[in-house]
């Protein structure tokens, strides 16, 4: 009998393949866990944003866009049938005159910026514009169609494009786009109307089957998405303003707002992928790894309000999905973009997840009330009250009819954090060998006495349940290693935590001596 030691350094979880087939250094199941400088973490919480809404609880937020004034952090919300803005302070009413169709469902809204000025689509009503005062409605944007509507409303260039068109007759024509005319700088477009003085065009995305979903910009292009293609538009001038020419053919994508770029490459949630993609090459991100739980984790009944979000300080993708039995978003797929390794996070019943700004600050600092003198002041004079460097997420909780800060504490708005990862079936290199593990050395790193759950556990033949141990607290600076007695083939490992603050896991090596066959 020979003393042994293992040194495991984890990441990423793989729920696709029968645990002794997982790679060593993968887990095989986890919970509000994600995967940041090279160590596995539990994730953080969140906290409420901003002032309750206002008319709690009819307010529900569907959806949430992210704009950004040389002064002020907005935040645009559509609810039930109004539209809001918030600097994080009040809540002011922008819907406009007429209102805006009620109870639209999950998953409708799109919106866009160009040139500074935020447009909002819901596939019900016309698209409409905000002029970013709070004491102002939205307006329809100029010279749209009377009765027309589109799945889809996104800029490109000087243009707004429109997507899967809807006449004023209610007759749908999914392959049909419109672009409006170059808009002037610090302007929205004037026409929607073809015309020899202006540069708005429409065109049919006819040759492959589907409708077109939604676009997104990728560098000098636009990636139009359909359902199970999609193509590449080009601004040329001349009489043909923008030509468009097919990309992948059997790649498409799930929803509206399934698409998000980030470092000059596309990262695209196509229904039955999740892929990477420059232009030119695409590869999977799930596959061998997520991809079967996460498509069979999916309502299909509410698949539209599936989203992709990313975090570029942080370089994470979250595809968001709603569960089983589910309307709202419930689960996050965490992908760190760096090194591919993939974490899950739940969601609180959630409508949207949008990358932006996301900060609580009064005001700026008036001249006379700062309080730094001249030669050692550090701040700029008539600064902005946000920091262009604090890229977070913000949440609409559609249930509770609130706005929800991501990662900004380590408990759920008050509640804990309960999280778990598990690797479980590691032969150690001899399957058929009987394994005696006797300790447990993690290294974690987090606020010193926070406890941390460990149990070991084992199986003989892999299919069989498995036997735990009972929980060994694990105190982060003052324990070196947890002590137990498992024997077994197969071994396995689980780390837990309810509430406290987040900690990381960069390691741990297993104790143990190899036994006989038997």
């Amino acid at each position: 009998m020979q003393q042994q030691y293992e040194r495991i350094k984890h990441s990423g979880i793989v729920l696709d393949l029968p645990p002794e087939e997982v790679p060593p250094e993968a887990w095989t199941s986890g919970l509000n866990v994600h995967f940041k400088d090279l160590a596995t973490e539990r994730s953080g919480g969140y906290d409420e944003y901003a002032e309750p809404l206002p008319d709690f609880p009819n307010q529900q937020p569907k959806f949430l866009m992210s704009l950004l004034t040389p002064s002020i952090a907005y935040w645009m919300y559509p609810t039930n049938d109004k539209i809001w803005v918030t600097d994080g302070l009040v809540h002011y009413d922008i819907t406009p005159v007429g209102g805006i169709t009620p109870d639209i469902p999950l998953g409708s809204w799109t919106g866009c910026i160009l040139n500074g000025i935020p447009v909002l689509n819901n596939q019900y009503d016309p698209p409409v514009w905000w002029d970013g005062n709070t004491a102002n409605p939205m307006q329809v944007l100029a010279d749209w169609p009377t009765g027309y509507t589109c799945k889809s409303l996104r800029s490109y260039k000087f243009h707004l494009f429109a997507f899967n068109i809807t006449d004023d007759q209610g007759q749908n024509f999914p392959e049909l786009l419109r672009w409006s005319n170059g808009a002037d700088p610090g302007s929205l477009p004037t026409s929607w109307t073809p015309a020899a003085d202006n540069d708005s065009g429409d065109a049919q995305l006819s040759s492959t089957p589907g409708g077109i979903v939604d676009a997104e910009r990728l560098r000098d292009s636009l990636i139009i998405y359909k359902d199970f293609s999609c193509y590449v538009g080009q601004y040329v001038a001349g009489q043909y303003v923008f030509s468009f020419r097919k990309l992948f053919l059997t790649d498409g994508i799930q929803s509206t707002n399934c698409v998000a770029e980030v470092h000059g490459q596309h990262y695209v949630f196509t229904g039955d992928d999740v892929i990477r993609h420059d232009g030119n090459q695409s590869e999977s991100l799930v596959t061998w790894k997520i991809k079967k739980s996460l498509l069979g984790a999916i309502d299909p009944a509410n698949k539209d309000a599936c989203l992709v979000a990313a975090r570029h300080t942080t370089d994470e993708l979250w595809i968001c999905i709603p569960e089983q039995g589910n309307e709202l978003l419930t689960k996050a797929y965490i992908i760190n973009l760096k090194t591919g390794d993939i974490g899950i996070r739940v969601l609180p019943q959630i409508a949207h997840v949008e990358r932006g700004i996301v900060t609580a600050d009064e005001a700026d600092i008036a001249w006379d009330d700062d309080p730094q003198a001249w030669d050692q002041d550090t701040t700029a004079w008539d600064q902005a009250t946000y920091s262009v460097t604090a890229d977070s997420f913000l949440a609409a909780d559609y249930e509770n009819s609130r706005l929800l800060s991501i990662d900004t504490l380590d408990s759920n708005a008050g509640e804990d954090v309960v999280a778990f990862f598990v690797r479980t079936g590691m032969d150690l290199g001899d399957w058929t060998k009987q394994k005696f593990v006797n300790a447990v050395y993690p290294r974690i790193t987090g606020e010193t006495g926070e406890t941390i759950n460990i149990r070991v556990g084992y199986q003989n033949i892999f299919d069989e349940p498995i036997t735990w141990s009972d929980q060994i607290p694990y105190v982060i600076g003052d324990d070196v290693y947890v002590p137990c007695q498992v024997t077994g083939r197969y071994i396995s490992i689980r780390f837990e935590s309810v509430g406290g603050k987040r900690w990381q896991l960069h390691k741990y090596t297993l104790k143990y001596s190899t036994e006989g066959i038997y």
